[in-house]
């Protein structure tokens, strides 16, 4: 294993680093009592917009790390369980990949796959792509 630091993150999957090329991952959280989970996906860096230097005017944009170390889910329902308590939880890291689309393509898939499966807390799948940033390769 490498000498990532992946906060509670668990990785699956043979996954030993995070690609240089990896925006973001998809995850599965499970309720360990109940085998419930819930799929999702989070960016690895984010954008920040600073207002533009004296002068000139186009703002200044730079990447910082995003809190996915300890990030838990955009879930109203889950997030709210975990965080009153944390360890009833297992977290896990499923795949990385390299652009907004390829992450919400992989997340939808896993979803569809199990949305039938009555452990399964997705409900909705909500998907947007701008499908000519996959042509581009």
């Amino acid at each position: 294993m490498s000498n990532v630091d992946w906060g509670h993150w668990i990785p699956v999957n043979n996954i030993d680093s995070i690609p240089d090329d990896a925006l973001g991952f998809v995850y599965k959280i499970t309720e360990k009592d109940t085998n419930k989970f819930y799929i999702g996906c989070k960016q690895l860096y984010r954008t920040v917009k600073r207002p533009p230097l004296k002068g000139k005017k186009n703002k200044r944009h730079s990447v910082k790390d995003s809190d996915w170390r300890t990030y838990c889910s955009s879930s109203g329902m889950i997030g709210e369980a975990i965080q009153t308590d944390e360890s009833k939880y297992i977290f896990e890291l499923l795949s990385f990949h390299p652009s907004k689309s390829t992450l919400k393509i992989a997340e939808a898939k896993i979803i569809i796959e199990n949305i039938y499966d009555k452990r399964c807390y997705n409900k909705v799948v909500n998907l947007r792509v701008n499908v000519s940033s996959l042509m581009k390769n």
